[in-house]
């Protein structure tokens, strides 16, 4: 099945990712800190 279409996947980001991905990232990591610490004192 022949077609005509690229495949290329060289994507680039943005520039400028915004503060939403900033916001996204932040809370992320906050929530693996908690997570984490959680995890330790309590044993698991």
């Amino acid at each position: 099945m022949p077609h005509d279409h690229a495949h290329g996947h060289a994507h680039t980001p943005p520039a400028n990712l915004g503060p939403a991905f900033r916001w996204a990232v932040g809370l992320n990591t906050g929530y693996v800190i908690v997570e984490a610490a959680a995890g330790l004192l309590t044993g698991s």
